[in-house]
């Protein structure tokens, strides 16, 4: 039967019918990209363009993989499937390792450690890590996490020991601008602990996830033929879910595509600039932004007023329709940019009797309300219970701005009354009652898209509230951070500057510091409460850092770089979109004294359509443009990272690109608002980028019901849901429980509203990912095998003993898992220590006595019979086979059996597969 694609829309036809060359596949949620993929491999080999085996696909997930092999399995009655290459980047990786690892000297036979492991790894062998700064004074748990952590990062940007150990060396003997020894000491410190890691994985005969990838690259650059051999192998090379891919992922897949054959497919869901002929500082005076090339030194801030140099690591240039602003300050500079353009802006915070301004105020507990000042942080200040500002419109009178004041709140329904009560104005109950009846977070965002202004990025803040359980919490971002001025310069310009990016935040709320500490984060004894710091030259990762922070904590992020001077003190300036900055606001210049703040007293406003380009610069993330400081604009604080979209446009100019927008899950009332939430992440999305819509339209002409509840805790909000469900099923006769559903973000974001379920006594059922490695019965089996090729995996542990092979009661399970927590041994060891035995039922201690023989023995099996073999000897001894028969439990049966083919499967494609 041949491959039909009569059930396939236009664009998606389009896509896998276009076999020759580079191919995008931008793609919203819900716009059948996986079935576009597949049906494009099926379509491959049907057509005779490529054999199975010749078929390469990798995704990011180990369940993403499986659908896509298993939807492949059912378009091609052949079962020729079984030879494709459809894997996860790591599984790939771990097979090229494995078959041509010898190549560069590593063993074949290496086992693979996950985070558990390698965390009980480095606490067996802490003495062997040169730490003194970094030596943990207490429980080493969360600090070990940390470094695990940070070597994973080393190796997700290909950073190998040796790189490291010279960057470390360089900094000691070439650095001249040092603030104090010891940063540079615990970078050194650092290197050492990553190297003493790198080699205590390799004496153990161990590689861990990150390994693979940068061991693989490492074998395809320094041996030719290997890397050729793989190029001819694939005849086309299929990426899932492109976005998500690190700098070394992406390295992988252009070593791997061909140079004389590109047939690279990508899909990506992902979800700023300057015209030509602006004057760009460099080392050697001026050039025009179109003459800039990549390596080409430039003049760049590095805080307090100074200024270095950095290397241009990309330039990009792209034709688009956009609105450019032109901003004139009162010493003369000029600047034309996008509107979307980041850009450094400093908000006097003093009285103006020449400027007016209409402002939004946001609180938390509210909402939004507009009024008019002259000095926006000082009316903010007045308004303790509101959290930020955000000035939308600049007047030269009072009178004016308290018409645009008016016109505003009536066109669009926003309130005037403060949020505080005062004397003569609406009391609190009403102000609240107000906000209930009118829809204000829907009518500023309506006001913001009029006034083409980005709402989340605010003019003022107030600091954070850091007593007792306060509720502002503020995530301070700061870019070059500078703790110091450079004592005998000698001018403005800095040789070799430390460049830091710093994320902090402070907080005496005990909830907060509970989820921090309990997330992994380290923080220090403040004098109020509890603080947070963290330092990097990686400016993406401080982004990283300072956006987890907000999302556990709910907190507002300040980005800020103190980039210049007013007269002699340095002052920060915020980073927002240019179409924020107002007249009367102040952005850093250059001049003979260095940087310094100049007021903004002319913006020009202008639709035009033009070829623009942009600048990724090192380290700092800015450059001079018409002397003026700008920030290095495809780097965001929010949203997914589309960096290597527009970087593999670039590597292949010759791509086709194909947009997916028709959705097949949703109605179109329920497209429509996500896409507004959405569009809330502009200009750091592809769509906004590149120009292509990516506005979804449902297949289907019905629409959802939608309705917003909102909860001041998560705890509250989880509570609500759990009293939503009993009200509909008490209202509705005809409602069962299977008609609800909940969706979180994460798993981890589950566990709230199922512990609130189990209150309520609702059944429930947490399907956190669905296949075959996800069924509890076959992570059993796997949590088993862990155990068997090491007994301190205490996850794997605690999972087999609360499973039906042991049918132990939970009771003692917690006995069991307190005694090894307080002694600090694996579960394994405490199962051996006779105190322990003798706290427990004797009926426990019979099938712990059993399990530990039958694990001893079947250890003692492993290296020498298959995993099939095991498998079945397990399953039999252990009584778990007999324990499914007699429940007639047919389904956990035939996955078992599922499991057993597959293992079947790779036993027959692997020479020699063992357990150990």
């Amino acid at each position: 039967m041949g491959l039909k694609l009569d059930d396939l829309n236009k664009e998606q036809k389009q896509a896998v019918l276009l076999t020759e060359g580079p191919l995008l596949i931008v793609a919203g949620a819900g716009t059948g990209k996986t079935t576009v993929i597949t049906k494009k491999i099926a379509f491959l080999i049907e057509k005779g363009l490529a054999k199975p085996e010749e078929i390469l696909a990798v995704t990011f997930t180990e369940k993403a993989a499986a659908e896509m092999e298993e939807r492949v399995d059912q378009l091609l009655s052949i079962g020729g499937y079984v030879d494709l290459w459809i894997s996860t980047f790591h599984s790939f990786c771990e097979k090229i390792i494995k078959e041509r690892g010898l190549e560069i000297g590593l063993p074949t036979n290496f086992k693979i450690l996950d985070q558990t492991a390698a965390w009980l790894l480095i606490r067996q062998n802490l003495d062997k890590f040169p730490l003194d700064y970094y030596k943990p004074l207490g429980n080493p748990t969360k600090f070990i996490h940390a470094l695990i952590n940070h070597f994973s990062r080393c190796k997700d940007q290909g950073i190998f020991p040796e790189d490291y150990l010279k960057y470390s060396d360089s900094l000691k003997t070439s650095l001249i601008d040092l603030p104090e020894k010891s940063e540079v000491e615990r970078i050194k410190e650092l290197a050492d602990a990553y190297h003493a890691y790198q080699k205590l994985l390799l004496d153990n005969n161990f590689l861990d996830f990150g390994d693979l990838m940068i061991y693989c690259l490492k074998m395809f650059k320094k041996r030719k033929a290997v890397l050729g051999e793989y190029r001819n192998k694939f005849k086309y090379i299929l990426v899932d879910e492109f976005q998500d891919t690190n700098w070394a992922q992406y390295e992988l897949v252009k070593l791997l595509v061909s140079p004389h054959r590109d047939n690279l497919t990508v899909t990506a869901d992902d979800d700023q600039c300057l015209p030509p002929g602006a004057i760009i500082s460099v080392k050697r005076g001026t050039k025009k932004i179109e003459d800039i090339k990549r390596g080409d030194l430039v003049v760049t801030a590095v805080g307090r007023g100074y200024l270095s140099y950095s290397k241009v690591n990309k330039v990009f240039k792209r034709k688009k329709k956009a609105r450019f602003l032109t901003f004139r300050t009162k010493k003369g500079y000029r600047v034309q940019v996008t509107d979307n353009h980041k850009m450094f802006c400093f908000i006097p915070s003093i009285s103006n009797k020449r400027r007016y301004y209409v402002y939004l105020m946001k609180g938390k507990d509210l909402g939004w309300r507009i009024g008019t000042t002259n000095d926006l942080a000082a009316r903010l200040r007045l308004e303790r219970s509101a959290d930020y500002i955000l000035g939308i419109k600049d007047c030269k009178s009072g009178e004016e701005a308290r018409y645009y004041e008016t016109l505003c709140a009536l066109k669009y329904g926003i309130p005037t009354s403060c949020f505080k009560e005062r004397g003569g104005i609406m009391k609190g109950e009403y102000v609240e009652r107000l906000y209930k009846e009118i829809d204000v977070e829907k009518n500023v965002r309506k006001l913001a898209k009029d006034l083409k202004i980005d709402i989340n990025s605010y003019h003022y803040c107030l600091d954070a509230v850091t007593r007792g359980s306060g509720r502002r919490i503020k995530v301070n971002f700061s870019m070059c951070k500078r703790r110091y001025k450079s004592k005998g310069a000698g001018s403005n310009f800095l040789t070799k500057p430390l460049i830091f990016h710093q994320v902090s935040l402070q907080t005496s709320n005990k909830k907060i510091v509970k989820k921090l500490k309990e997330k992994g984060f380290r923080l220090r004894k403040a004098k109020k409460g509890w603080s947070f710091k963290f330092e990097t030259q990686n400016l993406k990762k401080a982004g990283e850092v300072a956006e987890e922070l907000c999302e556990i904590t709910g907190g507002i992020l300040e980005a800020s770089f103190a980039v210049g001077r007013t007269n002699i003190a340095t002052q920060k300036s915020l980073i927002i979109p240019a179409s924020n900055v107002l007249k009367g606001f102040c952005l850093p210049v250059v001049t003979k004294k260095g940087v310094v703040y100049d007021e903004v007293v002319e913006i020009i406003n202008e639709e035009k359509t033009s070829v623009v380009y942009d600048l990724e610069v090192a380290k700092t993330h800015n450059f001079v443009a018409n002397g003026i400081v700008v920030h290095n604009s495809i780097y965001k604080f929010r949203g997914a990272s589309y960096n290597n979209i527009v970087q593999f446009r670039k590597d292949f100019p010759n791509l086709k690109e194909i947009s997916l927008v028709k959705n097949y899950r949703s109605c179109q009332n329920i497209l429509d608002l996500s896409y507004k939430f959405i569009t809330q992440n502009n200009p750091n999305r592809l769509e906004w980028v590149s120009g292509v819509s990516k506005k979804l339209k449902a297949a289907t002409g019905e629409n959802g019901i939608i309705k917003h509840f909102h909860f001041r805790t998560l705890e509250e909000e989880a509570a609500g849901v759990a009293n939503k469900i009993i009200e509909i099923l008490k209202k509705d006769k005809d409602a069962g429980l299977n008609d609800f559903a909940v969706l979180v973000r994460a798993n981890d974001s589950a566990i709230p509203f199922i512990r609130a379920l189990e209150r309520a006594e609702i059944p429930y059922q947490f399907l956190a990912s669905r296949g075959l490695y996800s069924k509890p019965v076959i992570l059993d089996i796997i949590s088993y095998f862990k155990i068997l090729d090491n007994y301190r995996d205490d996850l794997a542990f605690y999972r087999v003993l609360r499973s039906p092979i042991l049918d132990m009661a939970i009771e003692e399970v917690m006995k069991i898992t307190h005694y090894a927590r307080m002694k600090a041994k694996p579960i394994y060891e405490a199962l051996t220590d006779k105190v322990l035995i003798s706290q427990l039922s004797p009926a426990t201690r019979r099938k712990i006595d059993s399990f530990l023989q039958l694990l001893k023995k079947q250890s003692e099996e492993a290296p020498k019979i298959s995993v099939s073999e095991l498998l079945i000897n397990f399953l039999e001894k252990s009584g778990y086979l007999k324990y499914l028969l007699k429940k007639g439990d047919e389904k956990n049966i035939d996955l078992l059996n599922q499991f057993y083919k597959k293992v079947k499967r790779l036993e027959s494609s692997s020479l020699d597969l063992k357990l150990r």
